[in-house]
């Protein structure tokens, strides 16, 4: 599959691609992620991540709301 690593984009946005993990380790990522946004509202992560122990789009979807209640989810 997609490698798993780390960009910033032209608006200096930074961004994480993570392949294969657990439904538990995406939201420990998740959750650092959410915390380090709070910390600094200027800033905005781009996270996408793929292969949550084949959960279905649905599943995976909740997963994200549950952290992320007001983030846009792009299936």
């Amino acid at each position: 599959e997609g490698k798993t690593g780390g960009f910033v984009n032209m608006e200096g946005k930074i961004g994480l691609i993570i392949n294969n993990i657990t439904v538990d380790e995406a939201r420990e990522i998740m959750e650092k992620v959410r915390e380090i946004e709070q910390r600094d509202t200027s800033r905005l992560i781009f996270t996408q991540i793929k292969g949550l122990e084949h959960k279905s789009v649905e599943e995976a979807a909740e997963v994200v709301r549950k952290v992320f209640p007001k983030k846009k989810i792009v299936r």
